[in-house]
């Protein structure tokens, strides 16, 4: 990775460069930036950047073994340097791959207690949502009973009759014991009337059948009231 500087102390700048001259200054300047670019560097390269002056500020670099030229301080600060991102490079890595592995280990404790916590719905549970589907979907489903779909009547001012599964539907979810098909067969011979008006929305009658008993099965010490005055009743509730 390239290093995007380097490090300037005046205060040694200062005292390296004291008595020199401000081109001298300056060759110096250029040649530790020639050093932080390209490396080390050859004596042929000092004097084309000195343009011949190398000698003069020659004392404030070394040769190596092979007679490359470097300035000490600057390569002590760039090996530092490089030390330095190296590490933070390291620590990043460790980091994140620690990281990784608890997000691992979390996701497969999540997985495993999602399937030990995860319970299938009971049988009786589904066919319960499975009526309640039907019924909001508004389709007509064939339920266990065994009975045929009753023929939907034709809509009369917004009114549109309910077939048996819909009525039945209902009454399951209400947990009424009323019968659907005595339901329907009970307004089918008056013309779905409520008295003398005509109904506007069947499960408020069936509600109504519900709060007075239509179709419950009467207590023993109780006299049967007849369904004809029981539905009498409703109807007249609605009326009200």
């Amino acid at each position: 990775m390239n290093q995007p500087g380097f490090y300037f102390f005046p205060g040694d700048y200062l005292v390296e460069t004291i008595g020199w001259s401000h081109h001298q200054q300056g060759m110096y300047i250029n040649l530790l930036i020639l050093q932080f670019n390209k490396g080390r560097f050859t004596e042929e390269q000092a004097q084309a950047v000195c343009l011949g002056e190398f000698e003069t500020i020659q004392t404030a670099f070394v040769k190596d073994e092979s007679g490359m030229l470097y300035n000490e301080r600057l390569e002590r600060q760039l090996e530092k340097k490089m030390l330095y991102c190296e590490n933070q490079r390291n620590n990043i890595k460790k980091r994140w791959e620690k990281y990784e592995r608890n997000t691992n280990v979390l996701q497969s404790n999540y997985e495993r207690n999602t399937k030990a916590h995860t319970k299938p719905i009971p049988p009786q549970e589904e066919k319960e949502k499975e009526k309640k589907e039907v019924y909001d979907k508004g389709t007509s489903l064939v339920l266990s009973s065994g009975r045929g779909v009753q023929g939907r009547g034709k809509a009369s001012a917004g009114f549109t009759k309910p077939i048996y599964d819909e009525v039945l539907a209902y009454c399951i979810e209400r947990k009424n014991s009323i019968n659907p098909q005595q339901f329907i067969d009970h307004y089918e011979s008056n013309g779905w009337l409520v008295g003398k008006v005509p109904m506007k929305d069947w499960r408020a009658a069936v509600r109504n059948w519900e709060r007075n008993g239509v179709n419950n099965r009467p207590a023993n010490n109780s006299r049967a009231v007849p369904l004809s005055e029981i539905a009498a009743q409703a109807e007249r509730v609605v009326l009200k």
